[in-house]
C-alpha cells in the first residue's frame, strides 16, 4: 500500500493534482497490497505469474512492486490531467 502513497509525495508539486489524483494512485496500491498479503498469509496464488521480475524467492514481491508502482503513478497523472476538465465541467453545470 505505501507504492501508492509514493506519487503522492514524490509529484505534489503537480497543481491540478487534488482529490482525485490521490484516490486513483492509493486505492490501487492498497488494493494490490491487500492481494499480495492474502497470497502470503492464505498460501494461495491470486497474481498472475507474469508479474514476477526475475526468478528468485522474491521475484513476485519485486514485480508488484514495480508494476504496482507504475500503475499508481499513471493513475495519479491522470488524475492531474482530468481534475481540471472535471471542474470545468462543474463550474458549467453550476452556470
Amino acid at each position: 500500500m505505501v507504492m501508492g502513497l509514493a506519487p503522492i509525495f514524490l509529484l505534489a508539486w503537480l497543481r491540478p493534482a487534488g482529490a482525485l489524483s490521490f484516490h486513483l494512485a492509493f486505492w490501487p496500491g492498497l488494493s494490490l497490497g491487500v492481494v499480495r498479503a492474502m497470497e502470503t498469509f492464505l498460501r494461495v496464488e491470486i497474481l498472475p505469474n507474469w508479474l514476477a521480475l526475475g526468478s528468485g524467492k522474491f521475484a513476485i514481491d519485486l514485480g508488484v512492486n514495480v508494476w504496482g508502482l507504475a500503475i499508481c503513478t499513471l493513475g495519479f497523472a491522470l488524475g492531474a490531467v482530468l481534475a481540471p476538465r472535471r471542474e470545468a465541467a462543474l463550474a458549467a453545470m453550476l452556470r
